[in-house]
């Protein structure tokens, strides 16, 4: 049994990686997308783009990294 809130590792892959560098670039060549959160101010200081959740559309075939924390 896991203790994540709301049985998130039942349902998702979750990782740890050394390097999220080398991550990214490997699944970004194999096809995944990136979805990071972050808050509106940071992310237009840095020029990227943002949406609110509720407007996230996703193809359900689509490889899709979902990115928490620093």
């Amino acid at each position: 049994m896991s203790k994540a809130s709301c049985g998130a590792l039942e349902c998702f892959r979750v990782t740890r990686v050394p390097s999220f560098l080398s991550y990214h670039k490997a699944l970004k060549s194999a096809g995944a997308v990136f979805i990071a959160t972050s808050d509106a101010i940071s992310a237009r200081k840095f020029g990227k783009p943002t949406i609110e959740l509720n407007e996230l559309e996703v193809d359900s075939e689509q490889k899709l990294v979902i990115v928490l924390g620093t």
